[in-house]
């Protein structure tokens, strides 16, 4: 796969992490001219096909639009849009066994050879995680992960050769418990994994990044003593190790890029004043820095 973007939606952290189950994001149904980049320009895409966009992995001239389609009556079902140069195609791997389902993101294989999208799939009082793999043949894995006694949900996917496929989401317990929770992709399972938390404080995951020179990090939000703070973490030999912002509170994360090891960016959001502002964290290989963010003169503004 020669490029990647994906937009990110955060979850809990724009509501501070007061995340109810039953109301994750739909996002907004994207219009039938959808633009695309391309070495020429934009151009538009004609299609009929509904979808609310999450996240799109490109190659070329292909591209998957991962989110969910709507099919009646306030639900919706986890679905990838597959546009190619001959037009575009909605596709439905088998859904979880819940009511509603979504896709949040969606990356390629080392390889090229195959697509991995997850999200959730929701009933009215619960929240399990749902993955999917698409093949050259067509989708040909779909997967629910139910933890014990936890909802669960994940919010982003990368690979890499070196590191192989990682998800990126959160665990939610009883009232006031949130957790990181981390899944990699080894020997045909999920192999779970809850980064660190400090006494007294919860946390989500919105992004994840896997690179063969930058290795594998999460980031998210956490949460204490009422305030936010943006969660990183990078894995190591022991497993995940914490990095911290000098100075930063009140702050979201919604994705993180990190392609080298003395390389790498965070974007999210900070509350200053009574409005919200974008947040641009650059990596050195030592420290986390604050970086200058792209100006805002027209009102609250978030990096996804």
């Amino acid at each position: 796969m020669e490029s990647q973007h994906r937009p990110r939606t955060t979850l809990a952290a724009a509501l501070g992490l007061a995340l109810a189950v039953t109301s994750l994001p739909t996002g907004m149904l994207a219009s039938e001219d959808e633009p695309i980049g391309c070495d020429r320009g934009w151009y538009s895409v004609t299609r009929t096909e509904g979808i609310a966009p999450e996240g799109v992995v490109a190659d070329g001239a292909d591209a998957w639009i991962a989110g969910g389609s709507l099919v009646g009556g306030g639900r919706r079902r986890a679905a990838v849009l597959h546009i190619d140069g001959e037009g575009s195609r909605l596709e439905q791997p088998p859904p979880p066994d819940t009511r509603d389902s979504g896709f949040m993101g969606v990356t390629a294989t080392a390889d090229g050879e195959r697509l991995w999208a997850v999200g959730f799939g929701r009933e009215t009082d619960s929240v399990v995680a749902y993955a999917a793999r698409r093949g050259p043949d067509g989708w040909d894995v779909s997967e629910t992960i139910r933890p014990e006694e936890a909802n669960a949900a994940l919010t982003d996917v990368a690979a890499s050769r070196e590191h192989g496929t990682w998800a990126a989401g959160f665990l939610q317990g009883p009232p006031g418990d949130q957790r990181p929770w981390v899944l990699q992709r080894r020997g045909g399972d999920w192999i779970a994994s809850e980064p660190p938390l400090a006494e007294a404080e919860r946390g989500t995951l919105a992004g994840v990044s896997a690179s063969d020179a930058g290795g594998v990090w999460a980031a998210g939000t956490a949460l204490a003593d009422a305030t936010m703070r943006p969660y990183l973490a990078q894995r190591t030999d022991g497993g995940f190790t914490r990095h911290g912002v000098t100075g930063l509170d009140d702050a979201a994360l919604a994705d993180i890029d990190v392609p080298a090891a003395d390389r790498g960016w965070a974007v999210g959001h900070r509350l200053v004043g009574d409005t919200i502002e974008p947040l641009l964290l650059s990596w050195d290989g030592v420290a986390w820095t604050i970086a200058e963010a792209p100006a805002v003169t027209t009102g609250p503004t978030l990096l996804t």
